[in-house]
């Protein structure tokens, strides 16, 4: 981990597989943090589905319940981006940026609703390995999630390269909840916009992770794609 600060910016965080560092005036702390998690437990996920056996069953049922917490975390983050910060960013850029700014917006939301099927059919193929466990159904878990990996990937790339320095820019007044929180109930996080850090707060740590109770309802989490089964399978 490392800090880059240029005259007038905040310090901001480099972490591990960060595309970019938006140098300026609000401190990205907690977006750096979350996208960090997500990146780390795709990849911890991706290793554990190759490596687990498929007779622990119980090691599966941990791993599909962990699955739901990060899925239930990654749409609280995107749900208050779309509600909460985007909004803001928009006006602002129409106030202060410029006609192409717009476009970063819309690609936004239309990535995070790109994400949702995504997440949809690893829940899917989750259940099926837990289900049913064999080959197959590994397999068939180890292509969803490396396309959901490649996907995320790409989406934290643009928001980190195009939207988060637009923030930088034309950005004034603190949005009213940080997508930078983990909690769905902490609402305002401290350090958004204006830098503050906490009462006893020492800064980031190092191996950040994500702790937060995902809501009981969340977009896309409601319905899933029909799940596809091997020939083998005798479950109903």
């Amino acid at each position: 981990m490392s800090q880059q600060v240029q005259q007038g910016s905040k310090p901001q965080l480099n972490l591990p597989g960060q595309s970019s560092v938006a140098e300026g005036p609000r401190d990205h702390s907690g977006m750096y943090i979350m996208h960090y998690a997500f990146r780390r437990d795709l990849a911890n996920f991706t290793s554990a589905v190759q490596g687990t056996p498929l007779g622990d069953r119980d090691v599966w049922e941990a791993m599909a319940a962990r699955w739901l917490r990060f899925v239930g975390v990654l749409h609280h983050h995107h749900s208050a981006e779309d509600t909460y910060y985007w909004p803001v960013l928009r006006e602002a850029a129409a106030q202060r940026g410029t006609g192409a700014d717009a476009q970063i917006l819309v690609a936004m939301e239309d990535e995070h609703a790109g994400i949702d099927p995504s997440l949809a059919a690893c829940t899917a193929a989750f259940d099926a390995v837990v289900d049913h466990p064999c080959e197959d159904h590994r397999n068939a878990l180890a292509v969803r999630l490396a396309a959901l990996r490649e996907m995320l990937a790409e989406h934290l790339r643009h928001e980190e390269t195009e939207a988060l320095a637009l923030v930088q820019r034309v950005v004034t007044a603190c949005p009213p909840r940080c997508p930078g929180s983990s909690s769905p109930r902490r609402g305002r996080c401290t350090r958004c916009c204006t830098g503050s850090r906490p009462a006893g707060s020492r800064g980031a740590s190092t191996s950040p992770s994500v702790t937060a109770t995902p809501p009981h309802s969340e977009r896309g989490m409601a319905q899933k794609p029909a799940r596809w089964r091997c020939p083998s399978s005798q479950s109903v």
